[in-house]
């Protein structure tokens, strides 16, 4: 989920706080944050491309970026739900089984599981140039990617564990160690 603070200029903004994926009916919801109440349960809905969704979050640019895990893509659509362009792709880009995204630093963040960047963090220009790996080690099947302020979270749900990063993406220690039994199993 998105805050608002992270969607400048949305229209919705002042009601809006939160972007909730809807994977199982390929959509994305605007949520009330206080009261959890929905605001539009029908934020951004694309069935020709939706296959399933597993992310959203704010560009930065007005714009919400949407990973597909099936369609092995990044989908970048208008706050007022118009698809815009295919940032990422397989074709383009050499990867597969796409999940989680994150913006940070006017860069676009991409955990990978599948294809010529299986278990790995690509990095692009938020306009999709310029890929760049940048994490690479200590990732087993990747489901997100996490930027707080002086490190990142990734969680691998291969090893039910989640990873912590610099900020330049070299790994200082596991988080959260689990056997996926009694502990965090399948972390996402």
């Amino acid at each position: 989920a998105a805050l608002s603070s992270d969607l400048p200029d949305f229209a919705t903004a002042v009601q809006a706080d939160l972007m909730v994926v809807d994977s199982l009916s390929d959509r994305v919801v605007l949520v009330n944050e206080f009261d959890g109440s929905i605001i539009n349960t029908s934020f951004i809905t694309d069935s020709t491309r939706f296959s399933p969704i597993v992310n959203a979050v704010s560009s930065g640019s007005n714009t919400v970026f949407i990973s597909d895990q099936a369609a092995n893509a990044v989908f970048e659509y208008s706050t007022s739900g118009t698809y815009l362009r295919t940032v990422v792709s397989a074709a383009a880009n050499n990867v597969s089984n796409i999940r989680g995204i994150a913006v940070h630093n006017n860069r676009l963040y991409v955990t990978v599981a599948g294809g010529a960047y299986t278990n790995t963090v690509q990095s692009f220009r938020l306009d999709g140039t310029d890929q760049q790996t940048f994490i690479s080690a200590k990732l087993d099947s990747p489901w997100d990617v996490y930027f707080r302020g002086n490190d990142v979270l990734v969680s691998n749900s291969g090893s039910d564990d989640i990873e912590r990063f610099d900020l330049n993406g070299t790994y200082l220690n596991t988080l959260v160690s689990s056997t996926g039994v009694g502990g965090v199993n399948f972390p996402q």
